[in-house]
């Protein structure tokens, strides 16, 4: 299993993003995720986790063409139930779907499976997450989150520093990704963006 942590870091630079391929190759760390950190320069590897530079196509923009960057991620953000045959058509057209709270709690188990046999990636908003913990939805969330771990090879789980650090401090955080996601703490620590020493501090601290 592998989740990547999204940090809203846009790498479009070629040559930035062909030297952390290089690097990233040259260790020969297994890429699960394509994200990047405030304040790092190089791959950083937690367990079995790496976290290079992201470059996303936007919807609506046309695509770039630049040479040397031969993928990218095309995302979309759907906010209300989409059925299984809705996510497999928007599925062709982008690498990822970013789901809403209501979208992915109408998601069944047979759904789940479907779509991780059909490569399609799924992404968790932390913003959206919060929004679950207030209600009284937290153990049907819990059993959707499980399921994607289990059909899933990569659950990637995103956040955005300005509204973390409006909403929660580092600390509750992690206990809220591990107390009610059930991440494990060297992941919980990994979501965090809005702390950045703190999660460099996790890392180089083993």
């Amino acid at each position: 299993m592998g989740i990547y942590v999204d940090l809203g870091i846009n790498i479009s630079d070629e040559g930035e993003f062909t030297k952390f391929k290089d690097i990233a190759k040259y260790l020969g760390f297994k890429v699960f995720g394509i994200s990047a950190f405030n304040l790092i320069d190089e791959p950083v590897k937690i367990g079995n986790l790496l976290f290079i530079p992201k470059v996303v196509e936007y919807v609506g923009k046309p695509s770039p063409r630049r040479k040397g960057i031969r993928r990218y991620i095309r995302s979309l953000y759907l906010s209300s139930k989409p059925g299984i045959a809705q996510l497999i058509r928007f599925g062709r057209t982008y690498n990822t779907l970013i789901l809403s709270t209501e979208a992915l709690m109408g998601l069944s188990e047979g759904d789940i499976k479907e779509l991780s046999m059909r490569g399609i990636f799924i992404e968790l908003p932390i913003k959206e997450l919060s929004k679950v913990a207030l209600g009284r939805r937290i153990t049907r969330f819990r059993k959707v989150v499980n399921l994607l771990v289990k059909y899933f090879p990569q659950v990637i789980v995103t956040s955005n520093a300005s509204r973390l650090r409006e909403l929660w401090s580092p600390h509750t955080m992690v206990a809220f990704l591990v107390e009610i996601v059930g991440f494990d703490e060297y992941l919980a620590l990994a979501s965090i963006s809005s702390h950045p020493y703190m999660l460099i501090k996790g890392v180089t601290g083993g």
